[in-house]
């Protein structure tokens, strides 16, 4: 994951002034927290090869995860 990507998710989901972000807050939280769990682990922990393919693959089911969610959440409020 970019750095740039985490850096977004703390300034406008964990900083004191996320209140005023909410929205913006949800479109990039949308997936939950997981996503942003495995994104700073891919940052902190990912200089070997075999844990950044681990969380590699951790991080692509979840945006697959949150694609089918986003899926679902237009269906229902039609």
């Amino acid at each position: 994951m970019p750095k740039e990507y985490t850096e977004i998710l703390v300034k406008y989901c964990f900083e004191p002034t996320a209140i005023l972000n909410q929205a913006y807050c949800k479109f990039l939280c949308s997936g939950g927290c997981a996503i942003s769990l495995a994104t700073y682990a891919y940052d902190a922990f990912g200089e070997t090869k075999e844990i950044r393919e681990k969380l590699d693959s951790i991080i692509s089911k979840l945006n697959n995860i949150d694609y089918e969610i986003g899926k679902l959440e237009n269906r229902l409020s039609r």
